[in-house]
């Protein structure tokens, strides 16, 4: 930020935190635990469909922010994504409360899970579910645009790069 003087040297501070290594953080544990019943909850689904989906939305939404993903959400995908073909019930009803979940998540995360779930309709044969949750995402991704092309505050990464144009681009190959 300032020239260095005459005989100063340059001082630089990198720090890097092993998850582990000073003490757990306990958010990293919150995730780990979420994750690991969210597995459960994908392994043993079968026994109690209903108990899976209850379950899965008794997990907490950590991970938003920092690693774009919920535990909650993904169980409720994974639910979807394993019932679809002959569960088909099971599936529409983890969707629907997929879709409720995702509405309060930020924008970017927001349209992955939708996308996800307009997939699993697709192949379910429930275009008319899939077309609203793409047209969804088409409206996220619009407001992710305005953002990154916020005259104050533009995105300044190759266009193609963009959040918006990534959400753009999976909604045309789900169209």
């Amino acid at each position: 930020d300032t020239p260095l003087k005459n005989g100063e040297l340059p001082h630089f501070t990198l720090t890097h935190r092993i998850s582990g290594a000073s003490g757990a953080d306990p958010a990293d544990l919150l995730l780990q635990k979420a994750s690991r019943e969210a597995s459960d909850i994908l392994r043993n689904w079968r026994t109690s469909p209903g108990e899976a989906i209850r379950k899965a939305l008794q997990l907490p939404d950590v991970g938003l922010e920092t690693l774009g993903h919920s535990p909650r959400a993904d169980a409720l995908v994974g639910i979807a994504m394993l019932s679809f073909n002959k569960h088909p019930d099971v599936a529409k009803d983890a969707l629907k409360e997929l879709s409720k979940v995702a509405a309060d998540y930020p924008l970017l995360v927001q349209s992955r899970y939708w996308l996800m779930a307009a997939g699993v309709s697709y192949r379910m044969k429930d275009t008319a579910r899939a077309n609203e949750l793409v047209d969804r995402t088409v409206t996220a991704a619009a407001k992710l645009y305005e953002k990154d092309s916020n005259s104050d505050s533009p995105n300044r990464a190759f266009k193609f790069d963009w959040p918006s144009a990534g959400v753009w681009r999976a909604c045309l190959i789900l169209q």
